[in-house]
């Protein structure tokens, strides 16, 4: 039986091949995203050209089925983000020369159990219950745009290059000065609020802000919010931190996105377990941007990260 999501997207390829003519094949691709979740996409392809986009139907399925948009509405808007976001075909070619692109690299954090199948085809090393992997920055060679192209087996392999020399030039990113960027939590919530102008959102966030005996909670991300968990592995700014505060770090995952980090005084460890975060997860965080279950804590004393309390799997039947 069709179920709603491919009948949907087969509307929405017969509408792309009405708009676009007999110059393209388009057709159906499952994605795998991180942590297992798939997203059900369309690739658009010209010709035999080598480089095409492919886009995903996902979001739209609640709005289509209460008739906000017809498939040749969402056709339309795929084809528009499909302007926006396309590689020029100059840069897809020189991804595969990895002097030119050897300064694009950088870590990312991932749940090891979770993406264990993911995994066998990407460069990666196991850290505690996670997964450093690697991507390349797209920012600087496409201005305005977030993206991140992922570092696989067979670019690894086509650059002739090592997993080792993937880190070092991740980790020598990750640990530039301003890389990774640690606020206080609260300060951190306050300037969203402004950017987003949200009044009611910014007095809340002001009211908490003079209660002196809550403890003070921290963020930990990067500069572009993107993959900013990878802060767990910036320990030269871990132990600033711990020697400024005069005690260990109690660390959270917010997501792949950024951590929480929580001074540990005052028995304030006991302030999460591994339940909330996990309730956390399920209500606040989309599943492809979960990243752990579990806590974790930064050792004053050892200088270094462990595994504090393991969390419940991320996904049911990963060990």
């Amino acid at each position: 039986m069709e179920t709603k999501m491919e009948n949907l997207r087969n509307k929405v390829i017969q509408a792309l091949e009405m708009k676009l003519g007999k110059e393209y094949r388009i057709f159906p691709k499952e994605q795998r995203k991180n942590n297992e979740v798939v997203r059900h996409g369309i690739c658009i392809r010209r010709g035999d050209d080598s480089v095409f986009p492919m886009v995903y139907v996902d979001d739209f399925v609640d709005p289509y089925a209460v008739g906000e948009l017809t498939p040749g509405n969402i056709a339309d808007i795929l084809l528009e983000c499909c302007n926006q976001d396309k590689i020029p075909l100059n840069i897809a070619e020189d991804l595969k020369d990895f002097e030119k692109k050897k300064e694009l690299v950088r870590i990312r954090l991932v749940n090891y159990a979770a993406n264990a199948r993911e995994l066998e085809n990407s460069p990666h090393r196991r850290f505690l219950d996670l997964a450093i992997v690697y991507y390349l920055d797209m920012e600087m060679i496409l201005p305005g745009q977030n993206g991140a192209c992922a570092v696989t087996n067979a670019l690894m392999e086509i650059w002739g290059v090592s997993e080792e020399e993937l880190y070092c030039l991740g980790m020598e990113k990750l640990l530039a000065e301003d890389s990774c960027q640690i606020t206080e939590l609260l300060s951190y919530l306050k300037q969203d609020a402004q950017e987003e102008e949200n009044e009611l959102e910014e007095r809340v966030i002001t009211e908490l802000q003079k209660d002196q005996s809550r403890p003070k909670m921290y963020i930990g991300t990067n500069r572009k919010r993107l993959y900013g968990a990878g802060c767990l592995l910036n320990t030269a700014l871990l132990k600033e931190m711990a020697e400024n505060t005069g005690c260990s770090l109690m660390i959270y995952p917010g997501s792949v996105h950024e951590i929480l980090i929580l001074p540990r005084e005052n028995g304030s460890e006991d302030s999460l377990d591994t339940g909330d975060i996990k309730a956390i997860n399920n209500c606040s965080v989309p599943p492809n941007e979960w990243l752990s279950n579990s806590i974790y804590l930064y050792d004053r004393v050892k200088h270094e990260v462990s595994v504090y309390s393991e969390g419940a799997p991320l996904i049911q039947g990963a060990a």
